[in-house]
């Protein structure tokens, strides 16, 4: 799973393998997203910022491959700590600057997701 934070501007890869990585989000809005080649039947290229990072960093692409589903914007609430940060998605019906929010329907399937600094993730699923 990748995630992006609009209040850090950084990305986020959380990896099947258990660990995660967090890298500054430096996509300018405009430039092209670097492209991998095309994607299998039934996958898509990630696009926009999540889509500049995976096409750049060799270990967001090889850790989670292509994506499964279109990219979906949600709220979320996030309690950040010495070693790592907490978020829990929201189910409000806009999030800051009016933008929709996935998690407001009942199909969103991330509730809570746990990550610590230097070790692994873990999500809590609807």
């Amino acid at each position: 799973m990748m995630m992006w934070r609009s209040d850090t501007n950084h990305a986020y890869g959380f990896f099947n393998s258990g660990w995660w990585q967090e890298v500054q989000d430096v996509w300018d809005g405009q430039s092209p997203t670097p492209s991998r080649g095309a994607p299998p039947p039934g996958l898509l290229e990630p696009i926009r910022g999540t889509g500049y990072i995976w096409g750049t960093n060799d270990t967001f692409f090889n850790e989670l491959g292509w994506a499964r589903a279109e990219q979906k914007g949600f709220c979320a609430l996030v309690q950040s700590f010495e070693r790592g940060f907490l978020l829990r998605s929201s189910t409000v019906a806009s999030c800051k600057d009016g933008l929709f929010n996935h998690a407001q329907g009942g199909n969103f399937p991330l509730d809570t997701l746990v990550a610590v600094q230097g070790g692994g993730w873990r999500a809590q699923l609807r």
